[in-house]
């Protein structure tokens, strides 16, 4: 192995000390640092040598290489306005030895704006993630959670983001603390930033781990996903490196701001042609026998990791929108991937079939008024068990289905690995559709 990598996260900022030991450490072992990426550093394979590491805080134009250059540093790599040079003069004078000086640089990079960026956009994908009261949905139970898989990945996937980004505003927040009272002469105690940072690893480590097995469980079903990521991880990666190793450099701050600009619009371009061109239209299922001298259909066909989901809305009448036609009959059937989770589902879609049709008592709603303040929905109603769910739903009995229940036209049974959700029009066979399916 002639290269290696190790993650680095806020180190720059918090122990530049630490990481030129780190460095010298490495040299000795044969292992010369290449590269600064992102949030790794790229370590190459070289001959065993005692050099002196020294990282410092500034913009790294041309003529400032070019002058530490001439008393002897070698520059190695810049990640954003950090600079990590070397020297074989184990004795030679540090870069910036008033730690002062080092205070007000740092503290310069901990920008106010920054800390607002972070701590706003967090909350707002917080705030989006319960904008349609999703964890009163996926929380519900873990049948809920089976039916909704898909969509509860997502749900998880973007409060783990929003927490990484509240606790990055947090850790500059704190940063920028300590380097104030640094540069007044005040000493800062260091465990409250190692705890922080630890914390930072943690659920940057777990949100990575989280993320491949999130891209794998959707991309079973449609490779196209995975190399639409891989197509951006690679855009997205140049794009990174013009904005923190080349764009730093310019000195003219006008400039530094157009190409930026001009670097981010051309990511988002990128970003919806690699999109587009991956998008794939769903397929259509097949007309039920049921239906097929309706002179209007509407099919969907959904793949998943647990289930594949099928429904079809359709109507009689000359009428092509969409809310007036679904309300004619809905067809949606569920193929499990085996019994466990077949019956899972059905018990959800039981549950939530009885709490649509359900309406409180008086009572109920006088006692739901005086527990809560007020009565605003059906929603406030709890949620009953499934056992009593299905009891307060009408039985049927069918062939092809293990347990079949509903109320006036609509039916969810169950078979095996297949469950129907049904919404149909009045008089229908409902046996010749779920015979079809069969």
């Amino acid at each position: 192995m002639r290269t290696k990598y190790k993650y680095i996260g806020f180190k720059f900022i918090e122990e530049d000390e630490k990481l030129e030991q780190f460095f010298e450490k490495q040299a000795k072992k044969g292992w010369m640092l290449d590269k600064i990426g992102i949030s790794f550093l790229k370590f190459k394979k070289t001959e065993e040598k005692n050099l002196k590491f020294f990282i410092d805080c500034n913009r790294p134009t041309d003529d400032y290489i070019y002058s530490l250059e001439q008393y002897g540093y070698h520059f190695v790599d810049n990640f954003k306005m950090f600079n990590v040079f070397y020297s074989e003069n184990l004795y030679i004078e540090p870069i910036q030895s008033d730690p002062v000086v080092k205070a007000i640089a740092h503290k310069e990079l901990c920008k106010p704006w920054s800390i607002i960026l972070f701590f706003i956009l967090g909350l707002l994908i917080y705030g989006i993630s319960d904008l349609f009261d999703l964890s009163t949905l996926y929380f519900r139970t873990f049948d809920h959670i089976i039916l909704h898989f898909h969509n509860f990945l997502i749900y998880l996937l973007l409060k783990l983001l929003a927490v990484d980004l509240i606790l990055n505003a947090i850790i500059i927040l704190i940063l920028r603390m300590k380097y104030n009272r640094e540069i007044k002469g005040f000493h800062f105690p260091a465990i409250i930033t190692q705890c922080l940072m630890y914390v930072n690893y943690f659920i940057e480590g777990f949100y990575f781990v989280y993320c491949i097995v999130f891209l794998i469980i959707f991309s079973i079903n449609d490779i196209s996903l995975f190399i639409s990521f891989i197509l951006f991880s690679v855009i997205y990666t140049i794009f990174n490196h013009y904005i923190n190793k080349e764009i730093i450099k310019i000195e003219a701050k006008s400039k530094r701001i157009g190409f930026t600009i001009l670097a981010t619009l051309l990511f988002i371009g990128t970003h919806h042609i690699i999109s587009d061109s991956f998008i794939q239209e769903d397929v259509g299922s097949k007309t039920s026998t049921a239906y097929q001298s309706d002179v209007y259909n509407y099919a969907q066909h959904t793949r998943g990791l647990l289930y594949t989901i099928n429904t079809r809305y359709g109507t009689s009448d000359k009428k092509n929108e969409f809310d007036q036609y679904i309300q004619t009959y809905r067809e949606t059937i569920y193929q499990c991937r085996n019994e466990t989770i077949a019956k899972s589902i059905f018990r959800a879609l039981v549950r939530d079939s009885d709490n649509e049709r359900r309406m409180p008592s008086d009572e109920e709603i006088d006692r739901i008024a005086q527990e809560k303040g007020s009565f605003s929905s059906i929603d406030d109603v709890p949620f009953y068990s499934y056992q009593k769910s299905l009891k307060n739903l009408k039985q049927y009995s069918f062939k092809n289905t293990d347990i079949c229940c509903g109320y006036d036209n609509n039916y969810i049974a169950i078979r095996d690995n297949i469950v129907y959700d049904l919404v149909v029009k009045e008089n229908t066979d409902i046996q010749k559709l779920i015979d079809f399916y069969k």
